[in-house]
């Protein structure tokens, strides 16, 4: 029974961020669209999913992915609702690409260590936030943007911060106590 909802709940999950991700024009996506791509770094959201056999992936896909992502290693392939999403990792970067079921690439995440943010996303976001420590990114590639999810964190506050084209807004906000 767990299993059937858990399912049913990636499903939904899967169906409205595909959706959401086709139809927002923005190039500064809603925060929910945003955390529920990044979520696809939490396991149990595709991990439960139908491993795909390389024989039942698109070819469109599989072709597409060899020709970018030469250098993947540890690739997996999952059949998730309307899609089929890779998990692999590239140089030392654990990432994943979702590709619809026509076999065209929809984004590609990258999740990586705070140290690894880029040079000037790094210096505008510490600008704002010098007395935060950046713990984790998530990188996002959607179209023809690059989207960095920012996790930092002080003493007493956890903070998500989109940064897209030069801006940047608090997409979550917690405090530690």
């Amino acid at each position: 029974m767990k299993k059937t909802i858990l399912t049913f709940a990636i499903g939904i999950t899967s169906s409205l961020l595909l959706a959401q991700v086709k139809t927002t024009q923005s190039h500064f996506f809603d925060s929910k669209t945003l955390l529920a791509m990044v979520r696809f770094d939490d396991p149990t959201l595709y991990k439960n999913s139908k491993t795909a056999p390389m024989n039942e992936v698109n070819a469109k896909a599989v072709r597409d992915f060899k020709k970018i992502f030469k250098d993947a290693v540890d690739e997996k392939w999952y059949e998730i609702p309307n899609a089929f999403l890779a998990e692999y990792v590239c140089n030392d970067k654990k990432n994943v690409v979702v590709y619809n079921r026509k076999g065209k690439w929809e984004f590609t995440i990258s999740y990586y260590d705070g140290k690894n943010l880029p040079e000037d996303v790094r210096g505008d976001v510490k600008r704002v936030y010098y007395d935060y420590n950046i713990n984790r990114v998530e990188e996002i590639h959607l179209d023809d943007k690059t989207i960095y999810v920012v996790h930092i964190e002080n003493e007493t506050t956890l903070k998500n911060v989109r940064f897209c084209d030069g801006e940047m807004e608090v997409i979550e906000d917690f405090n530690k106590k």
